[in-house]
C-alpha cells in the first residue's frame, strides 16, 4: 500500500513536472513569436520608410529636372495655340457663340425692318 501511494505521488509529480515544462515551453515559444514578429513589423516599416525617402527623392529630382522645361514647355504651347488661358477659352466657349447668335437675329431684325419699310 505504502509503495502505491508512494508510486502516485511521484507519478502525480511527474506529471505536474511535465505540465510546468510544457507550459514554460509554451511561454518561451509565445516569447519568440512575438520578438519574431517585432522583428518583422521592424523590417516592413524600415522598407517602407525608405520607400517613402526613395520616392521624395525621385519627386525632387524630377521637379528640378523638369522646371527649366516647363516654362519653355507652356510659352511653347501658348504660341502654337494648344494651351490657352481660362479667359481666352472662356471667351471663346461663351462669349463668342452668343456674340454670333445676338448678330444674327439683329441681322433678321434688320432685314425685316427694310422689308416692311420697303413695302
Amino acid at each position: 500500500r505504502y509503495m502505491r501511494e508512494e508510486q502516485k505521488h511521484f507519478h502525480k509529480m511527474r506529471e505536474d513536472e511535465i505540465a510546468e515544462a510544457q507550459k514554460l515551453e509554451s511561454i518561451e515559444l509565445r516569447k519568440k513569436q512575438e520578438i519574431e514578429r517585432r522583428k518583422q513589423q521592424h523590417k516592413v516599416k524600415k522598407l517602407e520608410k525608405l520607400a517613402a525617402h526613395k520616392k521624395f527623392t525621385c519627386r525632387q529630382l524630377a521637379k528640378k529636372f523638369f522646371k527649366p522645361m516647363t516654362s519653355h514647355c507652356l510659352v511653347s504651347l501658348l504660341e502654337r495655340g494648344v494651351l490657352t488661358g481660362a479667359f481666352e477659352r472662356q471667351m471663346n466657349e461663351n462669349l463668342v457663340p452668343w456674340l454670333y447668335e445676338m448678330t444674327q437675329e439683329f441681322l433678321v431684325d434688320e432685314e425685316l425692318h427694310d422689308r416692311n419699310k420697303d413695302k
